[in-house]
């Protein structure tokens, strides 16, 4: 029984240390803040904004990648084949233009008036025939009236003058025909015709830019200077539009996501100093400071551990920290110290 009773003892005892040990370590110090955090960093993931074959890609993971650096390249003979019948359309679009714009030749505005003095001189001469072809006319019908020619005479004439008239209407006709031609000649192309090759050069304009653009959609360059991180794809092989090729990380903007618990959240002010120290680097400390408050509580992550008791909601912090010596890694777990304000 006695046994029974010491085993009870040493067992309550325990219990009460190790409850004090652990709300003690639980405990939050005076004046600071203690939260765990996982540092994260700005990643992008590139891709072709078209599809195709690739044919290079010019870095390997962990490899460093400039500002603006080709990252990869895809098969590009039918897109060169392209800009080039797109630019020969456009030359020969805008020869349709300018002879449009420069109007007739001299040598047409020539040959215009040459036709209507031809034409002219042809009216003139239908005219005298007419003339005369109805004087005979006229003629022949009084004596045919007298009976003094007969009716088969006087017809003839009657027809030579049917036929005079209608030579004469048609060399009218051909002459006002060609003074429109040479007035055209002379004034050059209508508005109508000009608007319609001016338009006619724009659409051919639209379409080497396209084609152009949907050259240029085959070379793929980093929009930051970073780290890549992985590489998804490799040389020959035939992706579809937005695969991702590679991941780049920029290690330098480095920045720490972390949480705060409600009661703390009127100490926490923009710009506060942070430490922040890792497993990887026990022995060194990296300064920081916080640049984002969340406004909007959420419950507290499975993944995150706090220093206080375990509570239902938490605000998310951002601290961007000094990672120059690039020390930090992506998703590296981290423990961070705020000085809290002065009440």
């Amino acid at each position: 029984m006695k046994k029974v009773l010491l085993t009870m003892v040493v067992l309550a005892v325990l219990g009460v240390v190790f409850y004090k040990a652990a709300t003690t370590q639980l405990r939050q110090p005076e004046d600071t803040y203690l939260f765990s955090g996982t540092a994260e960093t700005t990643s992008v993931r590139l891709s072709f904004k078209t599809s195709g074959r690739i044919d290079k890609i010019y870095y390997d993971e962990g490899d460093d990648i400039p500002l603006d650096a080709v990252v990869s390249t895809l098969d590009d003979v039918d897109e060169r084949l392209a800009v080039t019948a797109a630019e020969a359309e456009l030359a020969y679009r805008n020869a349709e233009l300018s002879e449009v714009l420069a109007g007739s030749r001299k040598q047409e505005i020539r040959n215009a008036k040459a036709a209507l003095d031809k034409a002219q001189a042809a009216v003139k001469s239908a005219s005298a025939e007419l003339s005369q072809a109805q004087s005979d006319e006229e003629r022949f019908r009084a004596l045919f009236a007298e009976n003094g020619v007969s009716k088969r005479t006087y017809e003839l004439y009657k027809t030579a003058y049917e036929k005079a008239k209608h030579t004469y209407e048609e060399a009218k006709a051909a002459e006002r025909q060609t003074e429109e031609s040479l007035s055209l000649a002379i004034e050059g192309a209508r508005n109508e015709a000009i608007t319609k090759a001016k338009a006619v050069v724009s659409i051919s304009e639209q379409a080497l830019m396209q084609a152009k653009q949907k050259l240029e959609y085959t070379t793929l360059k980093s929009p930051i200077s970073g780290t890549v991180l992985t590489k998804v794809a490799e040389e020959g092989e035939f992706i579809q539009t937005g695969s991702v090729i590679l991941t780049v990380s920029d290690l330098s903007d480095m920045w720490i996501r972390g949480y705060v618990s409600e009661p703390y959240l009127g100490k926490i002010k923009l710009g506060q100093k942070v430490e922040i120290v890792s497993d990887s680097h026990p022995n060194k400390t990296y300064t920081g400071e916080i640049t984002y408050i969340s406004s909007e509580a959420e419950f507290t992550p499975k993944t995150v551990q706090t220093y206080d008791e375990r509570i239902n909601f938490m605000y998310r912090i951002k601290v961007t920290v000094d990672n120059s010596a690039r020390e930090l890694k992506q998703g590296m777990p981290v423990e961070g110290k705020i000085i809290l304000a002065a009440k």
